[in-house]
């Protein structure tokens, strides 16, 4: 039963003095609840409170907060709203309202909320520095840089800022800037991991692999069970070509999208070598799932066989090259021959601390897939036009979803290599490249042939059967370099200097031993792609394809 008595009381205005007696005890309740981590309790106190005081701006704005925390980001901003109604100049409130805009991926109302908390109080260090943020975001790299300088100026030891301040050069690509905020961030407070992530990751941007594993090992020193810096240091270890301990970091990245993932609905049953019959599944990108099948003629050797689980595209490709295996498309839920029982069951790139622990583990080869034989004398008969001249197979832009630009050249850049006469040259690149191939032919008279019946993006077995048909294969690093390579065609892979150049193509070397029969061609410099097609062309000209 309803008490209106005590309800028609609290309808009544109070007089001010009352009112903040009555509110005061409810405030402090809600502070306790959220306290202890019940924002819901918290909400009732507050909203009974901010009925006595409607006139209290900080009710509003400690409302909107426990609103916030319950996802509840709509009746968070009336709330601010309510509070700026009555009192535009609190800073607190432009704070709330900032992150609620955040939180709701609004960064245009969250840019203009910080932008009104720092109006409030320029010296306010977390105000400037979440502005810096939304700016950064946005690319406004020099009125982030201001406004997180700002922040620090305010604040000297905001270490939270000093490491903002290091992400801007990092975008910028001022390598030395960067990694004097990062560390300034890291003396300020040295439990401040993120900042070393930052360090870390800038550091292996630029290529400076040794110092950055270095880095990501005082990090793990700190925080052993960081799944983030494990799998960074085991992408430095690998590049590096220190495997043993390398695999044993890149298994805490399954299950994790980001690294190794999404994970598949089963439990992993550890390897062993007297494991006979296995469930193999892939996983990351095509390019991976080809490279690591590389371990499974290894495993047929020694009497294994079982199921493997990969993308839909491989499977006519595998099913042809690797006998003994039962190749299945990955599907949710998954086919009904993964189902066992197996000895072992575990991703497919898992194999590698068992079969890969060092480069005299990795063995020559000339290719262990096998593309459909009387497709590719077919393409290459069509390609050929009856010619004798060679044919090379040429890609020159990634998809990868991180740091494609990275990786990828512009085909105008290619006029020492498409200049070459007595070639015939045939794109391999998926999409439509119409018009780059039209311009590369109106501005240099490149010699390149598209052949619109091959979907390389679709069909693997297509693609696997067009790079079968070339004498000579020329990319970047993406699938088509993996293709090649697993092929056992001749070819040289297009390498950047330091980011977006993946860790299975090491550091150093000048050959990859995962694919025998590839050259890489490192840049000299970050986005510098003229001295490596020019190492190409000359390659190609002395029919010196091999380091």
């Amino acid at each position: 039963m309803i008490d209106a008595s005590n309800a028609a009381r609290r309808d009544r205005a109070p007089d001010g003095e009352t009112a903040a007696r009555d509110a005061e005890p409810l405030l402090r309740r809600a502070r306790r609840d959220r306290g202890a981590g019940k924002d819901a309790e918290a909400v009732r106190q507050l909203r009974d409170a901010v009925r006595i005081r409607p006139d209290h701006p900080a009710l509003h704005v400690e409302l909107a907060g426990a609103l916030m925390a319950l996802g509840r980001l709509d009746e968070a901003a009336a709330s601010v709203d309510a509070a700026a109604a009555l009192a535009p100049g609190q800073i607190d409130l432009w704070m709330t309202l900032g992150m609620i805009r955040y939180a709701q991926s609004d960064r245009g109302g969250a840019l203009e909320a910080f932008g009104r908390a720092v109006a409030c109080d320029p010296h306010h260090p977390q105000a400037s520095n979440n502005l810096g943020l939304v700016l950064l975001e946005q690319g406004r790299l020099q009125a982030a840089a201001d406004a997180f300088l700002r922040a620090i100026d305010a604040n000297p030891g905001y270490a939270i800022a000093c490491n903002n301040l290091g992400k801007v050069f990092d975008q910028a690509g001022d390598w030395a800037a960067a990694e004097t905020w990062f560390n300034e961030a890291i003396a300020r407070n040295g439990a401040y991991a993120e900042a070393r992530h930052n360090l870390a990751a800038s550091q292996l941007k630029r290529g400076a692999w040794r110092p950055a594993s270095e880095t990501l090992g005082a990090l793990l020193g700190a925080v052993p069970g960081d799944v983030r810096a494990r799998w960074n240091m085991s992408d430095a270890l690998l590049r590096l070509g220190d495997f043993a301990a390398g695999w044993r970091l890149y298994e805490h990245g399954i299950g994790h999208g980001e690294y190794r993932g999404p994970a598949r609905p089963r439990a992993v049953l550890p390897y062993a070598p007297d494991a006979r019959r296995l469930l193999l599944w892939g996983e990351q990108g095509l390019g991976e799932e080809v490279m690591f099948a590389s371990m499974l003629p290894e495993l047929s050797a020694r009497g294994a066989s079982g199921v493997v689980e990969c993308d839909p595209r491989l499977v006519p490709l595998f099913a042809r090259s690797l006998p003994g295996w039962r190749f299945v498309a990955a599907t949710t839920p998954p086919a009904p021959e993964t189902a066992g029982p197996f000895d072992a069951a575990l991703p497919l790139a898992s194999l590698a601390q068992h079969l890969r622990p060092a480069i005299a583990r990795f063995p020559r080869h000339a290719g262990y897939l096998r593309a459909d034989r009387a497709r590719g004398a077919a393409l290459r008969a069509r390609y050929a036009g009856g010619s004798t001249a060679p044919i090379v197979g040429i890609s020159w832009m990634s998809g990868a979803r991180l740091d494609a630009a990275a990786k990828s050249t512009d085909l105008r850049d290619w006029a020492p290599v498409l200049g070459l006469g007595g070639i015939r040259f045939v794109s391999l690149q998926f999409g439509n490249v119409d018009a780059q191939v039209a311009a590369a032919r109106r501005d240099f008279g490149a010699d390149i042939l598209v052949d619109p019946e091959i979907d390389q993006l679709r069909d693997a077995d297509a693609a696997a059967a067009q790079i079968a048909a070339m004498d000579h294969v020329v990319t970047v690093s993406n699938t088509t370099a993996h293709l090649a390579g697993a092929l056992g065609r001749p070819g040289m892979v297009l390498l950047p200097a330091a980011r977006g150049r993946r860790w299975h193509w090491m550091t150093d070397r000048p050959d990859s031993p995962w694919y025998p029969s590839l050259t890489l061609l490192r840049q000299s410099e970050q986005g510098r792609w003229d001295d490596v097609l020019a190492a190409a062309a000359m390659r190609l000209a002395e029919g010196r394809i091999h380091p």
